[in-house]
């Protein structure tokens, strides 16, 4: 981050925009973890820097909704569209003269590292609604989500939660239901009251892309974090 001094040089100071609605999501990845957070819309926000990270005074924010199925590729399209009216608005208040601006809530305020290997690898004790977002969430460019079987890493490249609730250990190949195969989720799996993680797509090691029926030929096993 360049020193807060140079902010300053400008007369009327320097203006940032970041893709979240601040002060929530401050930091990096922000449309990702927003997604994978289950929040129920995204946006952007201009505001005047200063010596902390996106902390600075709101000029002008735009907010989109967050649609049942949207990854995090969607999210990103839509909120690309809102650069350019958020940006212009801006600098257009900051023109005509006006200096006083929003103050960020910081009790609302939340920062979130750069995402890495380790954020994309699937916890099964996760519950499954949870599970499924983190699948939409790592849609192509961005690297997918991912478990091992029988030692090999294999790419969940799409999800849905399950119909029915299945019961037993996390991370177990249980059932067929529909298009997809059923992998029980949650911490508390045991009791039978959750949903499971319908897995419909995957990619294998070597690269081959297929449906989840076509690669899991029959049920039984587990789908681990670890090799």
């Amino acid at each position: 981050m360049d020193p807060p001094r140079i902010f300053d040089l400008p007369r009327r100071g320097t203006l940032n925009v970041h893709d979240s609605l601040l002060p929530k999501y401050a930091g990096f990845s922000p449309l990702i973890w927003a997604l994978i957070n289950g929040e129920p819309e995204v946006g952007v926000t201009a505001h005047m820097m200063n010596d902390e990270l996106d902390a600075g005074d709101i000029v002008r924010q735009e907010a989109v909704p967050v649609g049942a199925t949207d990854t995090a590729t969607d999210l990103f399209h839509k909120t690309v569209d809102l650069i350019a009216p958020v940006t212009i608005g801006a600098l257009d208040l900051i023109a005509s003269g006006q200096t006083e601006f929003t103050k960020q809530d910081r009790s609302q305020a939340s920062f979130f590292h750069k995402r890495s290997i380790e954020d994309i690898r699937i916890d099964w004790t996760w519950p499954a609604e949870d599970l499924e977002r983190l699948v939409r969430a790592q849609s192509e460019p961005y690297p997918s989500t991912y478990a091992f079987h029988k030692g090999k890493r294999l790419e969940i490249l799409a999800a849905v939660v399950s119909q029915g609730r299945y019961g037993g250990t996390p991370g177990r190949i249980f059932y067929r239901e529909g298009d997809g195969v059923v992998i029980v989720a949650g911490a508390d799996a045991r009791t039978g009251r959750n949903h499971g993680l319908a897995i419909t797509r995957v990619r294998t090691e070597d690269g081959h892309e297929m449906a989840a029926t076509e690669y899991f030929t029959s049920m039984g096993g587990y789908l681990t974090s670890r090799p």
